[in-house]
């Protein structure tokens, strides 16, 4: 093979290689950026689906040490944030609560029935943007990421629901009867929704392990 020859393949397994090498790199700096930005958007969904989840244990006097502690360091992670400043400060000293304290925080906090709670639905819209892009990831990591979207439809559904039937129970001329069915029902979805945010808190942090 004459060395005219032998330029002509290395210079075309060059080519072949280096097309490769920039499709691998390609891929890989795509799929580290996406998980990056997925990263961001788990971390401020799950310290406002944990403020929810704080709320309706409060609401129904079922706060307790353990859930404050998980509570506080997922709003640890969150201190810089001005939205939940705050609230990282509050779960910070209740940390240092003892057990008769935290039995007397759901005394005086639990609410009455037919006191409302400001919601807002949650979205995760960069996620729900890559969704074409999962497939660059493990079975596992994409069946967690739709689990997760699917589990905030859910909570999203039982939100306007608890919205629907506190406004039912505002109606003017509403009888005695129709009022106490749209007030057990209020709080039932509460009790829903607390579940709910308790449960997508779990699996954003087996997520946010995964990335």
């Amino acid at each position: 093979m004459n060395d005219d020859i032998k330029l002509i393949l290395i210079g075309w397994l060059l080519g072949i290689f280096s097309t490769l090498l920039i499709h691998f790199l390609q891929r890989l700096f795509k799929k580290v950026s996406i998980k990056s930005g997925i990263r961001l958007e788990l971390n401020d969904a799950r310290a406002r689906i944990a403020t929810v989840a704080y709320k309706m244990r409060m609401r129904f006097g079922k706060l307790d040490k353990e859930f404050i502690e998980l509570t506080s360091k997922v709003m640890a992670k969150m201190k810089h944030d001005p939205n939940f400043t705050k609230f990282a400060e509050v779960c910070n000293k209740q940390i240092h609560f003892t057990e008769a304290e935290i039995a007397k925080l759901n005394m005086l906090d639990k609410a009455k029935a037919g006191v409302s709670l400001s919601m807002k639905t949650f979205k995760l819209p960069y996620l729900e943007s890559k969704i074409a892009d999962l497939s660059l990831y493990s079975e596992k990591f994409q069946y967690h990421c739709l689990s997760t979207l699917n589990d905030l439809r859910l909570i999203n559904q039982a939100i306007e629901e608890s919205i629907f039937y506190f406004r039912v129970s505002y109606t003017a001329g509403l009888a005695d009867e129709t009022y106490n069915k749209a007030s057990i029902m209020t709080e039932q979805t509460f009790e829903k929704i607390g579940e709910r945010a308790e449960m997508i808190c779990t699996k954003i942090n087996i997520l946010l392990k995964e990335t």
